[in-house]
């Protein structure tokens, strides 16, 4: 078996339930390895968003073992979780969550600002910079000083995606990000994500309902196959 060293998530027979209610996750096994791309896909209903809670550290499992990034996320106290989560994760929304009252450039740097460990990782420590050479590989460079709330929801999506992506992230989530645009502005978004994960050497976790896109990735994974409660 490979070492959990060259894994970036591993659960191992990791179950979940909310306060109320049954279990609505329950998987033996599931990895992503360093710098791999996996496409997860599985019908609403199937816990998509609790695995990806799970995975950030956002929701603490029932039982079993979560290891993220060489951490294992029960092991750690609530704001230990956050930490990790802020310095090594970059998630991308569905909805973008984008902070409307900030500009463009303020959304993208805000990961950066918010953790020194993940600003250390920044090119001579510059988020100006940092946030600059994301801007003009994504096309916004014009944007940089407009409120997010005046964007198109194309605008929106690059922006959300150079806010996951500065500072390197050693993994990054991206919870169906192209459900709201065009199949042209979609093919485009994805390459960029590709090549900035590569770059960085992060590895790629990306839920989308569109199965005509698991052939780019490396692996594909249909939740309900390894989701024992939905089997």
């Amino acid at each position: 078996m490979t070492p959990t060293a060259e894994r970036a998530v591993v659960f191992s027979d990791v179950r979940f339930r909310y306060r109320t209610g049954s279990e609505v996750l329950s998987v033996d096994r599931f990895e992503i390895g360093t710098g791999e791309r996996v496409f997860l896909h599985g019908p609403s209903g199937s816990g998509k968003t609790t695995l990806l809670g799970l995975v950030a550290g956002v929701l603490p499992a029932t039982a079993g073992r979560v290891e993220v990034l060489g951490r294992a996320l029960g092991d750690l106290r609530p704001s230990e979780r956050d930490a990790h989560r802020g310095v090594h994760i970059g998630y991308l929304f569905q909805l973008f969550n984008l902070i409307p009252w900030l500009s463009v450039e303020e959304n993208i740097g805000l990961p950066c600002r918010l953790h020194a460990a993940r600003r250390a990782r920044l090119p001579g420590g510059s988020i100006e910079r940092a946030v600059a050479q994301l801007a003009e590989r994504l096309a916004i460079v014009p944007l940089l000083g407009q409120r997010v709330n005046e964007l198109s929801v194309g605008q929106q999506q690059r922006v959300a995606a150079a806010r996951a992506l500065i500072g390197a992230p050693r993994l990054v989530i991206a919870d169906e990000p192209t459900s709201a645009i065009d199949t042209d502005l979609r093919d485009r978004f994805i390459e960029l994500l590709f090549s900035q994960c590569a770059e960085a050497g992060s590895s790629l976790l990306f839920v989308s309902h569109d199965l005509s896109l698991s052939a780019r990735f490396d692996r594909s994974v249909s939740l309900p196959a390894i989701n024992r409660v939905t089997a």
